[in-house]
């Protein structure tokens, strides 16, 4: 027992003082060294007054210090009291004074009686130093863990919050407050929460509120807020309801994010992605429109006029190709100037544009030749439509004396099963040389 005892008065002494010894005394803090002081000489004093007299057998007062020091100081403070009390209480016994050695006279050694009391106080003692040292580790982790979530929380901008519906009690975590622009402290009273959403936003959010208090389960939604100083913040909240043993909703729970800036983002990207299809656009009619006349290019014909051969092979559609060319174009150049001339070529792309229907397409594939594509027509209707052009163009000159005669040729062709874009372009091109050398400002059909 001897052994025993000394191992289990020593051996925790020795391993807190290695460990603890530094956070014991005081930390250079005067007011704290004090009370470590008067709590162990409380301790010593009290184990005096047990065993600096035998009449009174006191022992039981030196257990409420030495617990208040393990409670106070933890493994270290409950070995430093058993051990003085081990000394002390050796010391008086070894005298034959104390309480120990009163009982010599019933037949049991002082020494054994003063070794099964120090185990009592050990047994007493160390267990609730242990549990008091777990608690201790236990709660900085989660003191540690508590500062990291609130770092992790404070950095993504996500607050807590909780209602307890039946005292409409709200609780708010700390970044709560901060999205709200508020100080740290007791949260607004329930209906001044709400009020803290935008008013568009506000019935949207008390029905989402509301169906949860009268039916549990979830709830998400994105609305805005205003802040004390009057921004307009982003928040998206979801949350669950907490019910009791009997199924009764009896509070809210949720997470409340600030996205204001991610919010912003996509505001941004949209707006850029938008200015983007914009150009897009523009660079696309750009490259397939003519700079002079605004109708289509040449590239942009060409791809529809294939395109509708495409249709027609396909699904035997009509299809109705014409070209068409400024007669004596050359001479309007040389004689009036090339200004002149661009005003012709846009006089004529206005009319021909203006004489054909949106499937149509009225492109200038070069110089003073335009090519008229217009699928699903027949050749009555085609000719109809090239001869209103042809009139027209002829009028220029009537509703413009500055501008001098102009007439034009045009010659046309239909698509035939089989016929490739080429085969018809051509038939078209040799109805237009026709039309050309058989006095010009008419019409042919190949």
């Amino acid at each position: 027992m001897t052994v025993l005892l000394g191992q289990l008065i020593f051996a925790p002494l020795l391993v807190t003082i290695r460990r603890q010894i530094g956070g014991f005394f005081g930390h250079g803090d005067t007011r704290q060294y004090a009370a470590e002081a008067a709590i162990l000489g409380l301790v010593v004093i009290t184990t005096l007054a047990v065993f600096l007299q035998s009449e009174v057998p006191l022992l039981f007062l030196s257990v409420p210090p030495i617990l208040f020091a393990t409670y106070r100081f933890g493994p270290i403070g409950a070995a430093l009291s058993v051990f003085i009390v081990a000394v002390i209480g050796s010391v008086a016994t070894l005298n034959g004074t104390g309480p120990c050695a009163a009982f010599s006279t019933h037949g049991i050694s002082s020494i054994t009686f003063l070794q099964i009391y120090l185990v009592t106080l050990l047994i007493s003692a160390l267990p609730l130093a242990a549990a008091l040292s777990a608690r201790n580790a236990s709660y900085e982790e989660l003191m540690r863990q508590k500062g990291f979530f609130e770092m992790a929380s404070q950095t993504a901008h996500i607050g807590h919050w909780r209602l307890e519906i039946a005292k409409e009690r709200l609780t708010w975590s700390d970044e709560v407050y901060r999205i709200h622009g508020l100080p740290i402290g007791t949260p607004p009273p329930l209906s001044e929460a709400i009020n803290a959403y935008h008013p568009d936003d506000r019935g949207m959010v008390s029905l989402w509120l509301d169906d949860c208090i009268a039916n549990g389960g979830e709830f998400e939604f994105d609305a805005r807020i205003v802040t004390t100083g009057g921004d307009v913040r982003h928040v998206n909240s979801r949350g669950r309801a907490d019910v009791d043993g009997n199924g009764e909703v009896v509070a809210l729970f949720g997470v409340f994010q600030d996205v204001t800036q991610r919010v912003h983002v996509n505001q941004q990207l949209d707006i850029a992605r938008m200015q983007a299809e914009a150009e897009a656009r523009h660079s696309r009619i750009l490259a397939e429109t003519d700079q002079l006349t605004g109708v289509a290019n040449r590239r942009r014909a060409m791809a529809e006029f294939e395109t509708a051969v495409a249709c027609a092979q396909v699904g035997g559609a009509d299809l109705v190709v014409a070209v068409l060319d400024v007669d004596h174009f050359k001479f309007v150049n040389d004689t009036h100037g090339h200004a002149m001339g661009d005003m012709v070529l846009r006089q004529v792309a206005e009319i021909g544009a203006g004489c054909l229907r949106s499937t149509d397409t009225f492109g200038r594939i070069g110089g003073e030749e335009f090519l008229l594509v217009l699928p699903g027509a027949n050749l009555e209707t085609a000719k109809f439509v090239a001869e209103r052009i042809r009139t027209r163009v002829m009028e220029i000159a009537v509703d413009n004396p500055a501008i001098p005669p102009i007439t034009t040729s045009i010659g046309m062709a239909t698509y035939q099963p089989g016929m490739s874009v080429e085969a018809i372009f051509q038939a078209a091109d040799r109805a237009l040389y026709e039309a050309k050398n058989s006095g010009r400002n008419l019409l042919k059909v190949a």
